[in-house]
């Protein structure tokens, strides 16, 4: 339960903070939420609410608790892994949301529509920049078998999560 609740307070919340916050400037800079540049701003906003939580919530950690065994280094370079992948998948969430809209799906099948596609969205982006970083990033793992399952596990959480906020769309 503490993992989940870890979880939670470190990426899910600040990914809906900062892609809702991102959405309010898209739209002070006149986007529109049918407009890449709209999708593109909340993405970074996804990446920047992600990355920024891991980070601050491990340092915090590390600070309350004084584990020695918190690396900020290797808790950066997660957050930016995990950041970009969240970039992936709140890029594509509002495309995925208006065409379940115009197609006229309820909110059913507009969640799992939006499981499918940002789910998937999460995990491509987690595989490709786990190539690109771990290279350059000490604490990114290089493909493996085992992280693939575990970067299923959180893409498919990841998902579920971004099907939740359908809800949201009116």
């Amino acid at each position: 339960m503490l993992s989940t609740v870890e979880v939670m307070v470190s990426k899910i919340f600040p990914a809906g903070f900062g892609w809702q916050g991102a959405s309010c400037v898209a739209e002070d800079l006149g986007f529109s939420a049918t407009d890449m540049s709209f999708f593109l701003t909340t993405g970074a906003g996804d990446f920047l609410g992600v990355a920024t939580g891991h980070t601050l919530y491990y340092s915090l950690k590390k600070a309350v608790t004084g584990d020695k065994d918190i690396n900020i280094t290797y808790e950066f370079h997660t957050g930016l892994l995990l950041g970009s992948a969240a970039f992936c998948s709140g890029t594509v969430w509002q495309p995925i949301v208006n065409f379940a809209q115009m197609q006229g799906m309820g909110f059913n099948s507009s969640a799992l529509l939006t499981l499918g596609v940002c789910g998937g969205a999460f995990f491509g982006g987690l595989r490709l920049f786990r190539v690109l970083y771990s290279p350059i990033m000490e604490g990114v793992e290089p493909t493996s078998y085992d992280n693939l399952k575990n970067d299923f596990a959180l893409s498919v959480s990841i998902g579920a999560a971004t099907a939740c906020f359908v809800g949201t769309d009116v």
